[in-house]
């Protein structure tokens, strides 16, 4: 079976960098940080293992989150590096870049930072009329606790101006471990109380209903966006023909993930980015060939597609 007409090079399903879904796990996260955001908290963390789509999810969600009274909400991204220096200077640059604003010198005085960016995000919160903004911080383990006074200043300096702060902190689950431990202390109870009440644990896909829903995802993308061809009718125009459904393989793509991945090496869910690779894997490479006749040669088709995936086939080791 082969492809009726050529796909541009640059179809984003073949950019894993630029190719993304919607998934039911996303829109349980904006159900539970709005909820914060509309019940008052000044803060939350989200949890999960590496790999597992939380950033890519928090990107999405950056542009469709929304007050109470259905107004947008302005997100601010920073994305903390790993540096040498780890200072409360170093997270106020990491916080001018992500408002696209550059320090004035590499000694520019925490003070004075702190002043623009304060004024960034009190300027950004006129965009709705309760004057709420949001601050998704991401790969938090990465922080010393020191470096957490730069967010209590920035939200207590917003306070003082009006405006309601919600620090959103988002990083690896075994990684994190260390600094959830030492804020959890009665010294820095002001920092627990302001932002780490709140907690969200990440997961990837646990059911099959939850593939059946990301496959139908995969089935709406368009190349170009709302005006292009489907992937069904791009890569694979003969079984789009046929009136088959991407759907069609929710049931032993989940069988197969859980009987010989999920359940022998304990994993709690199917992390976004390997269910994405095999399901390209079946669409690029191995249901244009072999199509989907035979039931058994699905099978093969999806333990092939999962084994390529980058899956572990031990504790701690990829394929």
């Amino acid at each position: 079976m082969k492809r009726a007409h050529a796909v541009p090079s640059d179809h984003p399903l073949f950019n894993p960098t630029v190719f993304f879904i919607p998934t039911p796990m996303i829109d349980d996260l904006r159900a539970r940080i709005e909820r914060w955001l509309w019940c008052g908290a000044s803060g939350g963390y989200i949890v999960g293992s590496a790999r597992i789509g939380k950033s890519r999810a928090l990107q999405f969600l950056s542009h469709h989150l929304t007050t109470r009274t259905g107004e947008a909400l302005p997100v601010v991204r920073i994305n903390l590096k790993g540096r040498d220096k780890k200072t409360i200077a170093s997270v106020w640059r990491n916080m001018l870049y992500a408002i696209g604003q550059a320090p004035a010198s590499d000694r520019e005085l925490s003070d004075t930072m702190s002043i623009r960016v304060t004024a960034y995000f009190a300027e950004q919160s006129l965009r709705n009329k309760n004057r709420q903004i949001v601050l998704v911080v991401d790969e938090f383990q990465r922080l010393l606790i020191r470096q957490l006074a730069a967010f209590a200043e920035l939200y207590d300096e917003l306070v003082e101006l009006g405006v309601h702060l919600i620090v959103v902190f988002v990083g690896n689950e075994g990684e994190s471990e260390h600094l959830l431990e030492q804020i959890s202390d009665h010294q820095y109870e002001h920092l627990y109380g302001r932002f780490f009440m709140q907690r969200y644990h990440w997961h990837g896909l646990r059911s099959r209903e939850a593939v059946g829903v990301c496959l139908k995802e995969f089935a709406k993308v368009k190349y170009p966006a709302d005006t292009g061809p489907t992937l069904l009718q791009s890569f694979l125009p003969l079984l789009h023909k046929q009136d088959w459904h991407l759907t069609s393989l929710a049931t032993p793509l989940w069988q197969i993930y859980r009987e010989e991945y999920g359940k022998p090496l304990k994993l709690s869910s199917w992390p976004m980015q390997y269910f994405i690779a095999t399901v390209k894997t079946l669409i690029l490479d191995y249901l244009p060939r072999y199509g989907v006749n035979s039931p058994e040669m699905i099978e093969e088709m999806i333990r092939y597609s999962l084994a390529v995936s980058g899956l572990p086939t031990e504790r701690g080791k990829s394929t």
